[in-house]
């Protein structure tokens, strides 16, 4: 009999969605890698691959067999998705366009590394961003530059503000798919898109208070208030909105450094200067990578009160400016990026600048992060 891979749910799911993939057809105890690729919008490759023996009826059943190797080992059902590496290192893997899925190709190969074997199957599953009856509204309201995922169903739903971190645009995908869990989710830009500024100096709560009132304001939110969700920098802007603007209900901050750092704050007629940090204590650990205890000169509680509601901070285990939820030394997006420094001690041997990144990029994922993503991901669409 022909080997064959199954994914079930059959032909697409969710992003987010847990699938269970099965191979069968293989002889007792044989040895073969499955391999997991795709291709983003602009054509780089991201692939994993792991290391497995069928079990005595010649069937491979992810949810029960362990990897023996590869981008990861142990019991990872969903491994080949979490662990997928760029070609090119520091790509990062994000959705553009929330409107197409990606295909990921799932293939199966007679033998170990480092010389698998034939082909002996393949197939592929598409992985989508906007679920079914979810609606896809363009928001330019005012200088507000935004989309509206709105979920099925006639409402009104929870609302949540989502923004992201430092580069700019537009980022769909985590809004997209909250509004499959029942959320109202406004994803809104603040620079680099259409005619909003080159870059990002400072943060102007006015802008943001904008897009607050129109949630607060549309038919399908249910008020009286709304949550907010920032990952780094956006997690500085959404802890910013808590403290000094109304109507916000809870705040989740991820990979926030909870205090203005370098930007100052305006608002109305009242600006903040930037507390800013101690250069002294920055340390060099090689071209590459740096790190530093990120030191405010004043404290914190001279500029900013600390957001009323219920907040959830998530950073790293080092976090010396404030630890409210305690994870490994990661940072962390709950779409898919896992990015943390360079926990293992450096090769006594010198290494050449490119060997070098590569073998930090190498490093970088581990299952703990990924279990602390599906966990924190599950944690803010349940709560």
């Amino acid at each position: 009999m022909a080997a064959t891979v199954t994914v079930e749910p059959a032909g697409r799911s969710r992003w987010d969605q847990p699938v269970r993939i099965t191979v069968r057809g293989l002889a007792p105890g044989q040895p073969v890698t499955l391999r997991a690729s795709l291709r983003d919008e602009k054509g780089e490759l991201f692939r994993a691959h792991a290391r497995y023996c069928a079990e005595g009826a010649g069937e491979l059943d992810l949810t029960r067999a362990p990897a023996l190797g590869g981008s990861f080992s142990g019991l990872e059902p969903m491994g080949l998705f979490w662990a997928l590496e760029p070609e090119k290192p520091f790509l990062r893997l994000v959705k553009r366009d929330v409107q197409t899925p990606f295909a990921v190709e799932l293939e199966v190969l007679d033998g170990h590394d480092p010389e698998p074997q034939r082909l002996l199957c393949r197939t592929v599953h598409e992985r989508d961003f906007l679920p079914p009856g979810v609606r896809r509204e363009p928001v330019r309201a005012g200088r507000v530059r935004a989309t509206l995922f709105v979920p099925p169903g006639c409402g009104p739903f929870p609302g949540i503000i989502d923004i992201f971190g430092v580069g700019g645009g537009l980022w769909e995908y985590r809004a997209s798919l909250l509004a499959g869990h029942g959320f109202a989710t406004l994803a809104v830009a603040y620079s680099d898109f259409e005619d909003l500024p080159t870059g990002y100096n400072d943060v102007h709560l006015d802008y943001f208070e904008e897009a607050l009132c129109y949630m607060l304001q549309h038919p399908q939110v249910k008020g009286p208030g709304v949550g907010l969700l920032g990952f780094s920098l956006g997690a500085d802007i959404c802890l910013s909105m808590a403290s000094f603007l109304k109507n916000i209900t809870a705040t989740v901050s991820i990979n926030g450094s909870v205090f203005t750092g370098n930007r100052s704050i305006h608002y109305k007629q009242s600006s903040i200067p930037p507390l800013g940090c101690d250069l002294r204590r920055l340390k060099y650990c090689n071209l590459w990578w740096f790190e530093t205890t990120y030191a405010p000169r004043k404290s914190c509680s001279s500029s900013q009160s600390f957001p009323e509601g219920m907040n959830l901070l998530c950073g790293g285990l080092f976090d010396e400016v404030a630890t409210v939820e305690t994870w490994p030394r990661v940072g962390f997006n709950p779409f898919i990026g896992v990015f943390h420094k360079w926990e293992e001690e450096r090769e006594k041997k010198p290494l050449k600048q490119e060997d070098e990144i590569n073998e930090i990029w190498k490093r970088r994922k581990k299952p703990v992060h990924a279990a602390l993503c599906f966990a924190i991901w599950r944690g803010i669409k349940d709560h």
